[in-house]
């Protein structure tokens, strides 16, 4: 029956409530993303939420049921959008105000880049069996970027957080 939970449409029909689900639950993400910025740093809480998310997304593949991997990639989007806010505050903290708009651009561009390659290259190990391998080698990479990001902008503090040091001391 198609129309069973494990059948086509009923996880059609799965995912797209947690699709509706998943936007609704941003909304506190971003609550929470600020909480936690304000706590541990924008770069750490950026960096965190970068890494962890697409932890989620692979291990849909490995779940058991349909049901636990759909809650895995709700998980993987909202810890995705959580970062949305964190990301344009930290860039727009530290880049000159001339800047802003330039270097927001030039983030989107790169955003958008990447976010094209991808499926092409998913697509063609796709072709040979290979989906597994776009998926592992994407998460491998994320994580290596955020990593080198930490890495570099660890001691980049935005204006806020240059306040804060200097209110605690």
């Amino acid at each position: 029956n198609i129309w069973s939970e494990e059948g086509r449409m009923g996880m059609f029909f799965t995912n797209l409530s947690a699709s509706l689900f998943s936007s609704i639950l941003v909304l506190p993400a971003f609550w929470l993303a600020a909480k936690l910025a304000n706590r541990f740093g924008l770069v750490k809480t950026l960096v965190f939420t970068q890494m962890l998310s697409p932890l989620f997304l692979a291990s849909t593949v490995l779940m058991p049921t349909g049901i636990i991997g759909v809650l895995l990639r709700v998980m993987f989007y909202v810890l995705g959008q959580m970062s949305a806010p964190l990301r344009a505050s930290y860039m727009m903290g530290v880049v000159a105000p001339g800047e802003r708009v330039f270097m927001a651009g030039i983030v989107l561009l790169g955003m958008s880049i990447l976010g094209a390659i991808g499926p092409m290259f998913t697509g063609i190990l796709a072709d040979f069996g290979q989906f597994a391998i776009s998926l592992f080698a994407g998460v491998s990479l994320v994580i290596v970027a955020n990593a080198a990001l930490y890495r570099i902008f660890r001691n980049v503090k935005p204006p806020e957080e240059l306040v804060r040091v200097a209110s605690d001391a």
